[in-house]
This record gives structure tokens, C-alpha cells and sequence, in this order.
């Protein structure tokens, strides 16, 4: 019985599944330790080195402001606060949110991969860590496109949802309907 029909079996026991596992992992250590370790070690990493190290003057002006205006006696002008925390957040948030976008592509990319050379194994088809990262960079778009596409649906949905139930339960006072629309969203 090779591999793909013994983890098809109906007899096969949880510890049957682990037994395929390991092994399995035993067998690809290499590749999979090259992906796990750039997904574990490399990619967090480059992820702190670009998120603070070009930043710390910015964080260094940000704390200072906090600081100043934690020390006042007297509430400060909303306007002022603005005026002094937005060019400074600004200056942080925008090459953070870059960062991120791009940590998020090469995760999408390295389980993408993962995947790939764990299905490669089972089937018993040569394993290798970098020609699987090769054949699913062409397919990053795709997943980035309908994790779009949920995302889009989801939030669709929470604004529907709230129109429905929430907003006209707070308008009229009615207790149950925004209730009502906050289980609903749960289970949305």
C-alpha cells in the first residue's frame, strides 16, 4: 500500500496519520528545514531589521512627543496634537504598511510552497525546497487576489449586516435587533 492509499484507508487511526507524518517529515528534513527556516528565522528577522532599525529616529521623536505631552497639566489643543503627531506617523506608517504588504506576499509564497512539497511527498514525486518555491511564486497573485476577494465579502457583509440590524436597532432603541445583528455577525 503505498503512501497516498494508506492515508485514503477508513481504518486509519489518528495515530496511523501521525505515524505517515513523521515519517514523512523524517524523510524531507532538509527541504522542509530550508522553508521553515526561512519562514521561521529569515523572513521575521528581515522583518524586525526593515521595520526598526531605518525608523529609529522617528520612534526617538514620536516617544519624545508622548513624553512632552504626558507632562501637561492642561488637556492639549486637539488641533495641535494633530498637528504635531501626523507628520511623525506618517513618516512611520507608510513604510511600515510596505513592509507588511510585502512580509505578507513572501509568507503567502512560503506556505504556498510548503504545501507543494508536502503534496510532492505523499505522492511520492521527488522533493526539493527551491523548485517548489519556483513553482508557486506564478501562483502568489492568485492567492492574494481572493484573499482580496474574501476579504472584500467579508466586510461586505459586516456593512450589511449593521445596516440591517445594528443601526436601526440604535435608532429606534430597540435592544434584541442590535442583539440580534451582533450574534448574526459572529456567525457570519
Amino acid at each position: 500500500m503505498n503512501r497516498l492509499e494508506k492515508l485514503h484507508d477508513a481504518q486509519l487511526t489518528i495515530d496511523g496519520y501521525i505515524d505517515v507524518t513523521f515519517k514523512e517529515v523524517k524523510k524531507n528534513i532538509g527541504s522542509l528545514a530550508i522553508l521553515f527556516g526561512l519562514f521561521y528565522i529569515v523572513v521575521p528577522l528581515v522583518t524586525i531589521l526593515l521595520s526598526v532599525l531605518p525608523f529609529t529616529e522617528q520612534f526617538t521623536e514620536l516617544g519624545e512627543a508622548l513624553t512632552a505631552y504626558s507632562q501637561l497639566t492642561e488637556p492639549p489643543d486637539p488641533e495641535q496634537v494633530v498637528e504635531v503627531f501626523m507628520p511623525l506617523i506618517s513618516k512611520i506608517i507608510v513604510p511600515l504598511s510596505v513592509i507588511f504588504t510585502v512580509i505578507s506576499i513572501a509568507f503567502i509564497w512560503l506556505s504556498l510552497a510548503t504545501a507543494v512539497l508536502i503534496e510532492r511527498s505523499i505522492l511520492g514525486k521527488p522533493v526539493n525546497a527551491f523548485k517548489a518555491l519556483g513553482k508557486t511564486l506564478s501562483k502568489v497573485p492568485l492567492v492574494i487576489v481572493v484573499g482580496l476577494i474574501i476579504a472584500l465579502a467579508f466586510i461586505l457583509g459586516f456593512i450589511v449586516l449593521s445596516l440591517v440590524t445594528i443601526v436601526p436597532g440604535a435608532y429606534f432603541e430597540m435592544f434584541l435587533l442590535p442583539l440580534v445583528g451582533a450574534i448574526a455577525m459572529v456567525v457570519f
